[in-house]
C-alpha cells in the first residue's frame, strides 16, 4: 500500500495519483502529479508525511524542492503516456464493485428460484 498525502487538504490517502476521498482533489497537471508523488512514502517515512499532513491541514503550506518538482514533472511529462494507478489501488477501487455486482445477481437469482418454487 502507498501512503500519500492530499497537497490540497493534507488528508491522507491511498496512491499518490488516486483522488482524494476527502476534498476530491485528482492531481492532473504534471505539477501536481509530481507534488503528489512527491507526498508519498516513496520520498518521506509515515511519520514525516502525517506532520507535513498536519502543517497542511491547519493552512501552513508545504515547502516544496521547487527544483526537484520541476525535474520530476518534467520526467512525468517525458513519460506521461506510461502514467497508471498500481495494482493495488487498482483493486482497492474495483473489489466493492465487483462484490456488490455479484451480490445484486445472486439476491436476484434467489428472488427468482423462491417465486418459482
Amino acid at each position: 500500500m502507498t501512503l500519500a498525502i492530499c497537497v490540497r487538504c493534507g488528508q491522507e490517502k491511498v496512491g499518490a495519483l488516486t483522488p482524494c476521498s476527502s476534498c476530491g482533489f485528482l492531481p492532473r497537471s504534471f505539477e501536481d502529479l509530481a507534488k503528489s508523488i512527491t507526498l508519498s512514502d516513496r520520498h518521506y517515512d509515515r511519520e514525516a508525511l502525517w506532520h507535513i499532513a498536519d502543517r497542511i491541514r491547519s493552512g501552513k503550506s508545504f515547502d516544496f524542492d521547487e527544483d526537484a518538482i520541476a525535474r520530476l514533472a518534467v520526467e512525468l511529462e517525458t513519460d506521461g503516456g506510461n502514467l497508471k494507478m498500481p495494482l493495488g489501488c487498482q483493486l482497492a477501487v474495483w473489489t466493492p464493485v465487483v462484490v456488490m455486482c455479484l451480490l445484486a445477481a445472486a439476491l436476484i437469482a434467489l428472488v427468482i428460484y423462491l417465486m418459482a418454487g
